[in-house]
């Protein structure tokens, strides 16, 4: 059923913010602050607009790169995903 790999925090050495505007199923929005730590280490601050569907992978309109990141959300929970983010260029 869930077919999410588990992986160990000590993958997670480092943090990042950004800002994302997240839909659940298409439905209603809010804005969080959510922490993304990439699993090499690389980070960077980003602005993304993600949008989810069903649940799943969040898409960003924008130029992508993949990644699995773990996302920790301001109420304290986490969750693992494969994310599609950007670096918006100023």
């Amino acid at each position: 059923m869930n077919d999410r790999k588990r992986v160990s925090s000590k993958y997670y050495p480092e943090t990042s913010t950004k800002n994302a505007k997240t839909t659940q199923n298409c439905s209603s929005s809010t804005f969080r602050n959510a922490k993304t730590t990439k699993r090499d280490g690389e980070t960077t601050v980003i602005n993304a607009k993600t949008t989810r569907r069903n649940g799943k992978t969040p898409r960003i309109d924008a130029k992508v790169t993949w990644m699995d990141a773990k996302v920790t959300w301001r109420n304290g929970k986490t969750t693992r995903m494969d994310a599609k983010t950007t670096t918006l260029f100023n």
